[in-house]
């Protein structure tokens, strides 16, 4: 299993930072826009009581609220099953089955009471409150108190006629026991008031029978009653709540949808791309040396990115001077003296490539001639700021005149340009031409070191024309960009010219590569100050990686 390779997956992040942003952002905000609103819920409870009321201080009584708590879990599990919640449906003629009502109701003791509490949940207060009620009914007609309490139902009721009966008669003798005492106090002879004795007398005897009989007949219906009878002892009243929501469920998992899409789409376009991203692609694909990697140059014109003459202490100003160092280091024993810069396509920074070098070269003492061979679209006289008066096409269209009319000096010792000149409608041809045999073959004589600038290989011929005619070829692929398959078929046209490619230098590279240059300055004996480029292994911090952080 080979290893993964964690910056190669850091810089992809750095590319599509924005995209990996931006689409889990909308689809989580999409999420949050189609999360379904609460719908509002009603909660009803009804209270039952179990057994005789607690407040009685009995030793029978207490012995029945110990009863009564053990069968609380019993009704609790009763209220739940079909027959009671079938009569609620029955009942109320709702239209849902029993097990859909089931899932709205809870019914639970309370700890340590004789309570049973029925809680109904729906989304309709009056629906909430009947249910709740009308399971509590229904409990009530399924248990022994009710099954008792239609048997004896015509019995009590005649009791309670028969106690309202003498409750009307003990009212009526007290007010005529009251008048007797009136009369026994107003008596004016021994008879009256011996009659009005004897009359309270009799009157006094006939209440306290009938109080007598009122205690029996409310004796009677206190042992008639089942001691573990139900008790509703609270009415359901419906309260609202608000409903179950789960507001982030939909945005967190639109993210991480979206999160999921990037990183597939960025996986994907990445196996999808087949350019070079750094010197490891290119050793791996190309069997050519690769003489070093630039960073892309920041800068709109090209004077701009002259880089070497304007910045020398810059890593890409060092990157050139390692370029400079490896082809010394390749052609120790045969020094290459003419050397053509061309790419695969227009816009890969080969001219900007040629110019830099020649300028490195010209600072390290050799005497170099910098050649504008791309008769097409010349670009020398811009990055040096030179008129294009006179040049290359000048010298192949008319012998007669002299090299040296031609080289332009330019503010680096050592360094001239001879620029394009005028663009003829043939340049194929001037560059096979004998006369651009000899024209090479002088500048050879004149310089330490002669750069080509040649047109790219693939959308005309003149590189291939000119390859054969240089010691040696380097070819520039931009990073990121230039296509393996271009690359190699320009490559391929080059060979079948006879060309000799002696490396390739990896252009525009997004944020350089895994290495980063550091200088030192000292003082030389001399008292000149001398550039040393220490080039370590050395990760680059968060900040430096990831632009935005900046």
């Amino acid at each position: 299993m080979g290893n993964i390779d964690i910056y190669k997956y850091v810089q992809l992040g750095l590319k599509w930072w924005w995209l990996i942003i931006i689409v889990p952002t909308v689809m989580a905000a999409i999420g949050y826009v189609i999360t379904p609103k609460p719908k509002p819920v009603y909660q009803a409870i009804t209270t039952l009581m179990i057994g005789p009321s607690p407040l009685q201080t009995t030793i029978d009584a207490a012995v029945d609220a110990s009863a009564s708590q053990r069968l609380a879990s019993t009704y609790a599990d009763m209220a739940l099953r079909q027959p009671v919640l079938q009569g609620v449906v029955d009942t109320l003629k709702l239209n849902a089955n029993w097990q859909d009502l089931k899932g709205n109701v809870r019914v639970r003791p309370v700890p340590g009471t004789q309570l049973l509490e029925i809680t109904v949940t729906t989304g309709s207060a009056e629906e909430a409150q009947a249910i709740a009620n009308e399971i509590a009914h229904q409990l009530i007609r399924l248990s022994p108190t009710g099954q008792q309490d239609q048997r004896n139902a015509r019995e009590h009721n005649f009791v309670r006629q028969r106690l309202e009966a003498l409750q009307r008669k003990i009212e009526a003798g007290q007010e005529r026991l009251e008048a007797l005492d009136s009369e026994l106090n107003s008596a004016l002879s021994v008879e009256q008031l011996q009659t009005v004795q004897n009359a309270i007398i009799t009157l006094e005897g006939q209440i306290s029978r009938w109080e007598t009989n009122y205690a029996q007949l409310v004796q009677y219906l206190d042992k008639d009653t089942v001691p573990m009878d139900l008790t509703i002892i609270e009415s359901a009243q419906a309260t609202s709540r608000s409903g179950e929501s789960q507001p982030f469920q939909y945005p967190i998992l639109g993210g991480a949808v979206g999160l999921c899409l990037v990183l597939g789409f960025i996986y994907l376009m990445d196996m999808l791309d087949d350019s070079f991203k750094s010197t490891d692609d290119l050793n791996r694909s190309l069997e050519l040396f690769t003489l070093g990697a630039v960073a892309q140059i920041k800068g709109k014109a090209y004077e701009g990115r002259l880089v070497a003459l304007q910045d020398m202490f810059s890593p890409a100003s060092e990157a050139y001077r390692k370029i400079r160092s490896n082809l010394q280091f390749l052609s120790v024993d045969r020094p290459a003296k003419s050397i053509m810069i061309t790419s695969s396509h227009p816009g890969e920074g080969k001219s900007i490539t040629l110019a830099n070098l020649g300028v490195v070269m010209a600072q390290a003492g050799f005497k170099t001639i910098i050649v504008d061979t791309d008769l097409r679209r010349p670009a020398i006289h811009e990055i040096f700021q030179i008129p294009n008066l006179g040049g290359v096409t000048d010298l192949l269209c008319s012998p007669e005149l002299k090299i040296s009319s031609q080289l332009r000096n330019t503010s680096v010792e050592n360094l001239q340009v001879i620029t394009c000149g005028i663009i003829p409608p043939n340049p194929s041809e001037l560059l096979a031409s004998r006369r651009m045999g000899e024209l090479m073959f002088r500048l050879n004589e004149l310089a330490d070191i002669v750069l080509y600038d040649s047109p790219p290989v693939l959308p005309v011929t003149d590189a291939s024309v000119l390859s054969n005619r240089v010691d040696g070829v380097i070819f520039v692929v931009q990073a990121s960009k230039t296509h393996r398959k271009l690359v190699k078929q320009a490559m391929s046209n080059l060979k079948r010219a006879d060309a000799n490619l002696i490396g390739v230098v990896l252009n525009k590279v997004p944020n350089q590569n895994e290495e980063k240059d550091y200088y030192s300055y000292y003082y030389s004996p001399n008292g000149h100050k001398e550039a040393v480029s220490m080039v370590q292994d050395k990760p680059k911090s968060l900040r430096q990686r990831i632009p935005f952080l900046k």
